[in-house]
């Protein structure tokens, strides 16, 4: 495995990621770019699929995000909720979980959480 690798790396130098990319599409391979977020996000089809969207913090204002991936007809993506504080639903969770309001008192005078 070395050995292929060390192989690979030494070809791979002798041309950029476009000329590659060119190269497999010409014998019908299937290949592209891989980009990181920034590039994602200003990519022609980051823009298009609307990747890259805002969401409103109740501390830190607008937030950049991820946009949803899987877009759907008559569904619009929604944010329904910020991204959580900390602590901030440490009482839900754990009503669901089965504890009672005076076992999370407790839990919560012990230090066993933030908040």
């Amino acid at each position: 495995r070395e050995n292929l690798i060390t192989d690979l790396e030494k070809s791979f130098v002798t041309k950029n990621a476009n000329e590659w990319i060119d190269l497999m599409l010409a014998e019908g391979i299937p290949a592209g770019p891989i980009l990181d977020y920034p590039q994602a996000f200003e990519s022609e089809h980051g823009k298009h699929r609307q990747m890259k969207i805002e969401i409103d913090h109740p501390l830190e204002g607008k937030v950049p995000n991820i946009g949803f991936a899987v877009k759907m007809q008559g569904t619009p993506q929604q944010v329904r909720r910020h991204p959580p504080l900390l602590g901030e639903h440490t009482q839900e969770v754990l009503e669901e979980a089965g504890f009672t309001s005076a076992q999370i008192e407790s839990l919560r005078t012990q230090g066993a959480f933030a908040a």
